[in-house]
């Protein structure tokens, strides 16, 4: 997404293609639709960046 998008806005949208096209291919259920797109929304709002960053740094510390 990050890599599509410059914008948060830009990098939801693609997230929502992702989650409309994955699931015209299997359906979800109520629940995984909302986690889904729940996920995406973390990914653009870079929630998950700290668990990136501290995985790069502990592999460098090798």
């Amino acid at each position: 997404m990050q890599a599509f998008g410059k914008t948060k806005e830009q990098q939801l949208a693609v997230g929502s293609w992702l989650c409309d096209y994955t699931e015209s291919q299997q359906p979800f259920d109520k629940i995984r639709h909302w986690q889904t797109y729940k996920e995406v929304a973390d990914v653009a709002n870079e929630a998950y960046d700290w668990k990136i960053e501290r995985g790069q740094n502990k592999s460098v510390k090798l």
